[in-house]
């Protein structure tokens, strides 16, 4: 019969289940920690190793489980010869391989974890910012030296101490990282130096010296004023935008101007920088430099000389402190309550007391998106208050406006403008130079002209009505029979297409002159147009005989 097998000394002692009290996590320990302290790797808790934290798997006897895989196995032992004979190792040999107890491996707390990456990732971050935000319009563009030690000074500081948090049971990875955080961080302010501010600009030395000579036969300097001030603005970005317009700064009728924008929220730079470049009609190579912690320096290239006309234009956001010709710089407090938008509620409903109030105002922003909703909010309004204002505005708005910033306010002229209030010439004058610039005219700003019958726009809606009739067609009837001459002006020359449409036209609106063209056109006519001119001949008889 088999002898029993000899129990192999190198296998591993059985784990023994726990559970922290503190957070409930399960671990498996090695049996020599029984009776000893162990801390938990996820909450931190301390507690002893014993009966209360040991999870006991549920106890069974003999033929309580029943198990359908052990039908496999036979149920009378095999007969096995003899039980093999060992020899017994020398004890040193058996002590040699003998498996060490097991060592209990803390694992790692998901907080640390963060901990860590987040101090990484933010040293990341600002080592990015260095190399790449010195560039033109970049986060340091213009920023000092002193700053830009002080942000990586900073960030080296915190991002070391959340690493050293993260590994405080490991102090020589800790100080280890930190050390490299250091080494990578500080250095870069000095490798990466484009955008540093370079307008230390020295006095000349005059000729002439203004003072003259002193008692003591020295000769005076006079001062740079305005040293100080560039230095906070970084005067030399508009300095090398002026460079380019010769030395008097001004070539052809242009030459560059900076706006000092003071306090200003970041969310509310993109509409004071898009509304001084589409008023001041400057070059896309304009630009706003950030001056920490809230200023920005806008350079606009290729406006008129003056800053008088540009000084106004930034009452509309702020007041103007400063106007400094000899530097071409405006400087600008901005006002950010001006960018504060009225109740939504209250601006959609046109029985609230506030509704035109509102709308006027918004009307009155920098931001064309903010206007234009006010815009759409006004169209189908019965024009109660504010209506000489907001017609005023409404004409500003078609002439800055985009094509749909146009569509949107020929719509609300429709129903806000007057016979005498400038409306019909304006949007006349507009139209006319979108068609010669080849652009789309929009459907709504032919409607505002015939629905105010404006004579001077037959020719504008005669020539969009040549090159698409069936798009024209309706609206070109409306003006009524006063399109008559230049129906017939050309009307033997006209394709076949257009003929067609100016047959039904002459049948909508035409009078007993337009009967001798249609008889003599109507010889040389094909067929289908024939019988669509004895029709339009039938209608004009009749309604003039």
């Amino acid at each position: 019969m088999m002898a029993p097998p000899m129990e192999n000394p190198n296998l591993e002692p059985e784990m023994v289940s726990i559970r922290c009290p503190g957070c409930g996590q399960r671990f498996k320990v090695s049996p020599e920690l029984e009776g000893k302290m162990v801390e938990c790797g996820s909450c931190d808790h301390r507690f002893r190793v014993g009966e209360e934290v040991t999870i006991r798997s549920k106890k069974f006897y003999p033929g309580e489980r029943k198990d359908p895989s052990l039908e496999r196995f036979g149920r009378v032992p095999l007969q096995s010869g003899p039980a093999p004979q060992f020899e017994a190792a020398p004890m040193s040999m058996v002590q040699e391989h003998q498996a060490e107890p097991h060592v209990f491996v803390e694992p790692v707390s998901p907080q640390r974890v963060i901990l860590g990456f987040a101090g990484v990732i933010g040293a990341a971050i600002v080592a990015l910012i260095m190399v790449f935000g010195g560039s033109p319009g970049g986060m340091l563009d213009g920023a000092p030296m002193s700053n830009r030690l002080v942000l990586v000074g900073f960030t080296s500081l915190v991002a070391s101490l959340l690493v050293f948090i993260a590994n405080r049971h490991q102090r020589l990875k800790a100080v280890l990282g930190s050390l490299a955080i250091f080494g990578c961080l500080m250095p870069l302010p000095f490798v990466f130096r484009q955008g540093l501010p370079t307008d230390t600009t020295p006095v000349p030395m005059p000729l002439e010296p203004a003072g003259g000579l002193t008692s003591e036969g020295i000769i005076s300097i006079e001062e740079d004023p305005y040293a100080e001030l560039k230095s906070e603005i970084g005067y030399s970005k508009l300095a090398e935008a002026l460079e380019v317009y010769g030395a008097d700064g001004v070539s052809q009728g242009k030459t560059a101007v900076g706006v000092w924008v003071r306090d200003i929220r970041l969310f509310n730079l993109d509409q004071v920088f898009n509304f001084l470049v589409r008023s001041t009609g400057a070059s896309a190579e304009s630009w706003s430099y950030p001056r920490p912690p809230s200023d920005h320096l806008v350079v606009l290239r290729d406006v008129p000389p003056g800053l008088t006309s540009i000084a106004e234009l930034c009452d509309e956001f702020g007041s103007v402190e400063r106007v400094i010709d000899e530097l071409n710089l405006i400087e600008v407090k901005v006002d950010n309550q001006t960018f504060l938008q009225g109740e939504l509620d209250k601006m959609q409903d046109p029985g609230d007391p506030s509704f035109y109030e509102l709308n006027r105002r918004e009307l009155e922003s920098i931001d064309l998106q903010r206007a234009q909703s006010a815009v759409k909010r006004l169209v189908e309004v019965e024009p109660k208050l504010y209506r000489s204002d907001i017609v005023k505005r409404l004409q500003e708005l078609f002439e800055e406006g985009d094509l749909s910033m146009k569509r949107d306010v020929a719509r609300a002229l429709i129903n806000w403008a007057a016979d005498d209030d400038g409306s019909i010439a304006a949007v006349r004058i507009a139209a006319s130079e979108l068609q010669s610039n080849g652009e789309e005219v929009p459907d709504s700003v032919i409607q505002f002209l015939v629905k105010k019958r404006d004579e001077g726009s037959i020719d504008l809606i005669h020539a969009l009505w040549l090159k698409e009739p069936q798009d024209w067609e309706a609206l070109y009837g409306d003006l009524g029979a006063m399109i008559e001459p230049s129906l017939l002006s050309g009307f033997e020359s006209y394709d076949p297409l257009a003929q067609l449409s100016a047959v039904r036209l002459l049948a909508r609106v035409g009078t007993s002159a337009a009967l001798p063209a249609l008889k003599k056109a109507r010889e040389d006519a094909s067929a289908e147009v024939r019988v669509s001119m004895d029709r339009a001949i039938d209608v004009i008889s009749k309604r003039e005989p």
